[in-house]
């Protein structure tokens, strides 16, 4: 198909420059066989010509495709459909940002991996519980182009002291908070208060000792000032056999004339917003 575009681009008009000056003396003594040979390979020339130039014109179509989204825990969960084939091979480039804009994770589909026509890709939006906010999540194809952009919102789960909730193999309630001017060893400075919040943790579903990681407490007062919790007075559940449960506490000293209104946490993979006020 090559050669046949370099003849017809190149080799063609040379061709008709060197038969055009015998075009006369060939119709002069032979009129009626001019007629019959010339123009059925005139119009010959013409389509393949045609043909030719509407296969350089035509771009190479890559294949279309559907997609879902599912949030599980931290993971994003992306389900790919090919519709259609194309007429080239096509290779998806597929890349996650969490709500600071930040690349977070990435994966790559190859045609190879869509020959049955669907692939799942898992992509992890955190270590540990994403950010609250909205992540953005860019399919692109080989050429570059994006094909499929869509944004969805990451919301902590909004709890009440005295609520049980499940997160993996364990369940957790925050059972109370008061306010104290020392608790143990700790006492507030002048000017300052604690506040002592008590939770229940237990190993539910787990089949071996496993722990319970909580991180990025932060307690957020009516003034809307907010604390992190005194050294070595932040949740701990380490080390839980199977339905075995612990107590434990976090103490925060926050300023006088003021209250507690929020504890915000992440419990594993899961944003949390416990009220302190009913």
């Amino acid at each position: 198909m090559r050669f046949l575009r370099f003849f017809l681009i190149f080799l063609g008009p040379i061709l008709f420059w060197i038969i055009l000056p015998l075009k006369d003396r060939w119709y002069e003594s032979h009129p009626k066989r001019f007629i019959a040979v010339v123009i059925p390979l005139i119009l010959f020339l013409l389509l393949i010509f045609g043909v030719v130039i509407s296969e350089i014109i035509h771009e190479p179509q890559l294949p279309t495709y559907s997609f879902n989204t599912t949030v599980e825990g931290n993971k994003l969960i992306v389900d790919i459909w090919r519709i259609s084939g194309g007429d080239l091979p096509d290779e998806l480039s597929i890349d996650l940002f969490n709500p600071d804009g930040e690349w977070v994770d990435f994966d790559y589909v190859s045609d190879s991996d869509l020959k049955d026509g669907k692939e799942r890709v898992e992509l992890s939006m955190a270590f540990g519980a994403p950010k609250v906010g909205n992540y953005t999540l860019v399919i692109k194809n080989i050429r570059e182009e994006v094909i499929y952009q869509k944004n969805f919102e990451i919301t902590p789960k909004i709890i009440h002291l005295g609520e049980k909730i499940e997160v993996g193999n364990f369940s957790i309630v925050f059972e109370s908070v008061e306010t104290a001017k020392s608790y143990k060893w700790h006492d507030a400075d002048p000017g300052y208060k604690l506040v002592i919040i008590k939770a229940k943790a237990k190993n539910e579903k787990g089949i071996e000792e496993e722990s319970l990681w909580i991180g990025e407490e932060v307690l957020e007062v009516d003034k809307g000032y907010r604390y992190e919790p005194e050294p070595l007075f932040d949740f701990y559940f380490d080390s839980l056999r199977p339905e075995e449960e612990k107590t434990d506490e976090a103490v925060f000293e926050i300023l006088e004339g003021t209250e507690p209104t929020k504890l915000y946490a992440e419990i594993e993979d899961v944003n949390i917003v416990l009220l302190l006020r009913r």
